[in-house]
């Protein structure tokens, strides 16, 4: 009897006090989260840095970190300036009716498209204003909060240094609290890890190239907001079947009645070779191993993502979904099985 008693006891502490930690880490909970996928997808550069650096693992955690902020901060900060602009630009313009190119090509969609169906009405600049309202918010406010800013990155950068260093204390310290068996968790680690590299490099990234060489070839033939149209056709990269075809439609359209046969000739073989090319040799290579969820699935929860947590949902969106799949694998595998000690 008294020993129900204290495992009651002991199961009510530890819950509440789960709770309350929860609670206390929750400010920066999402800021941890995204440092503990940032460790796992930088682990093969970090440990490539080590043997360089003759196992000296602090340095080789700051190296990494370093070339990591190099390659994503300096044209993140770059890029979300012009891409702020170009939005305020957008956003100004379509309040001025019929003077805007996107209230052009809208008003030349409609005039053919009542050809064939003539109760159709179809209004783009409503989503391209909202979009563009969408990122003078968000990036707006991501450069207006400085200080909130900047403690976030520096506790990201503080976590993501030990979550490297220290990475193999961590996952022993995790499967000695995790109650299955040595194979089970070997796996499970796998099976995350997998599922971390599949969003990161195998939908995220791709995704992100795409966009850039996207904003590149609208910029290299003429047509305006390259920037802005590059970050639409980075979200519509996810999309199965169209893809950043979804941009370069109505772009292509734009260049055959208001460019030069040029410039539309220029933009189609970008967007069938270039664009192509990197979404059919990238992605093998980046997804040798995948959750293999549908692209359908991977969209709504980068979307969904977005909507829930933020800016930050563009990453844990599909990340929460690949994970919940890896667990459901392993589980029907019977992977998952409780340890024999004790």
């Amino acid at each position: 009897m008294n020993s129900n008693k204290s495992q009651i006891f002991f199961g009510i502490s530890l819950t509440v006090l789960f709770v309350l930690s929860i609670l206390v880490l929750s400010p920066f909970l999402i800021t941890l989260v995204l440092a503990i996928i940032a460790s796992v997808a930088l682990n093969p550069v970090y440990k490539r840095i080590t043997k360089l650096s003759f196992g000296n693992k602090s340095i080789s955690s700051i190296v990494t970190i370093l070339l990591f902020y190099i390659i994503i901060f300096i044209p993140i900060y770059f890029v979300s300036a012009q891409l702020i602009e170009e939005a305020k630009n957008m956003y100004v313009s379509l309040d001025t009716p019929n003077t805007s190119d996107v209230v052009s090509i809208n008003n030349l969609i409609n005039d053919n498209l009542k050809t064939i169906i003539p109760n159709s009405d179809v209004h783009i600049e409503k989503y391209v204003g909202g979009f563009s309202s969408w990122v003078l918010s968000n990036l707006g406010n991501f450069f207006t909060v400085t200080f909130d800013i900047f403690l976030k990155i520096l506790l990201a950068t503080i976590a993501l240094f030990f979550l490297l260093k220290d990475s193999e204390k961590f996952r022993k310290n995790i499967k000695d609290l995790v109650p299955i068996s040595s194979d089970a968790y070997e796996h499970l680690v796998v099976s995350i890890d997998t599922a971390i590299k599949s969003v990161v490099f195998g939908s995220i990234v791709i995704a992100i190239i795409q966009g850039i060489v996207s904003g590149i070839g609208i910029a290299i033939f003429g047509i305006p907001n390259a920037t802005l149209l590059g970050t639409i056709a980075i979200i519509a990269a996810f999309i199965p079947g169209i893809g950043t075809g979804l941009v370069f439609i109505p772009v292509i359209l734009y260049s055959f009645f208001y460019g030069t046969m040029f410039n539309t000739i220029g933009l189609l073989l970008w967007a069938l070779v270039v664009v192509n090319i990197i979404d059919n040799l990238l992605r093998p290579v980046m997804m040798h191993k995948s959750v293999g969820i549908h692209p359908l699935f991977i969209l709504f929860s980068v979307l969904g993502g977005i909507s829930f947590i933020g800016l930050a949902g563009f990453i844990l969106g599909p990340l929460i979904l690949s994970l919940f799949v890896a667990l459901i694998r392993a589980y029907k595998m019977k992977d998952i099985s409780v340890s024999d000690e004790n």
